[in-house]
């Protein structure tokens, strides 16, 4: 059964038995699918990082990155599927990038990647996409919650700097991951431009 089929199924079992209008469907539907697309991805996260005995780390990744990236927007995929690859390969690359960072033997590159994300990430959230178009209200809504949660991280950041923590290469991967993604679309515009 596919992800529209499941959520269409799922719709009409709650317009059912909540007695709610049957127009409201196309919205109930897109919920459910947002919802279930969402779910598994952080499920194949999660079980990726059972496999790779980091679950820790994971959480660090699923909580960064995914608050974040819900306030600052940035790259869309065009579909269900392609967006379950990209959060996968996006946690394996992040996964992979904190686990080098350690062998370099210095903070330095950590600090030096968190701060380039900060600047990306307080300058340009939330990223204006033209089809999922925000209120100005919503949209200065969005950057002030995008911002304040980079303080809340930044602070974090910062104790675990202070007691050595390992997860600070996790941390500032996660953010750069988020910065890259709002950069993407302007590099895409750019491109087509070219063209």
């Amino acid at each position: 059964m596919s992800l529209y089929h499941c959520a269409d199924f799922c719709a009409e079992k709650l317009i059912q038995h909540t007695n709610t209008p049957s127009s409201h469907k196309p919205v109930f539907r897109y919920g459910i699918e947002l919802t279930l697309s969402t779910l598994s991805s952080i499920l194949s996260v999660l079980f990726l990082s059972l496999l790779f005995d980091a679950i820790v780390e994971t959480v660090v990744f699923l909580t960064v990155y995914m608050s974040l990236r819900i306030w600052s927007e940035g790259y869309h995929a065009k579909t269900y599927a392609r967006c379950f690859l990209s959060t996968n390969l996006t946690y394996l690359a992040v996964f992979a990038f904190s686990r080098m960072l350690p062998a370099l033997e210095s903070v330095w590159p950590s600090l030096i990647l968190l701060f380039a994300a900060n600047i990306v990430i307080f300058v340009r959230a939330p990223v204006r996409n033209e089809h999922h178009p925000l209120s100005e209200e919503r949209y200065r809504r969005n950057r002030r919650i995008a911002r304040t949660l980079l303080l809340i991280y930044d602070f974090v950041f910062v104790l675990l700097l202070i007691f050595q923590n390992k997860l600070i290469f996790i941390f500032s991967a996660s953010e750069a991951a988020v910065a890259a993604l709002m950069i993407i679309p302007k590099i895409k515009k750019w491109r087509e431009k070219d063209v």
